[in-house]
């Protein structure tokens, strides 16, 4: 997704302004998504370790 709407962001000619937000969604969803995944990979190696 990140990839996606950085693309999207990055596109040198002019895009409708719906299409420049979905990108602006896509990239929030991205991050929240990347975080989550952090989160739970990091929560299970700390159960494992103990």
């Amino acid at each position: 997704m990140l990839a996606i709407s950085g693309t999207i962001a990055g596109l040198p000619v002019a895009v409708p302004a719906l299409v420049t937000q979905i990108a602006g969604y896509l990239a929030v969803a991205g991050t929240v998504m990347s975080g989550i995944s952090q989160a739970k990979v990091d929560g299970g190696n700390m159960a494992k370790s103990r």
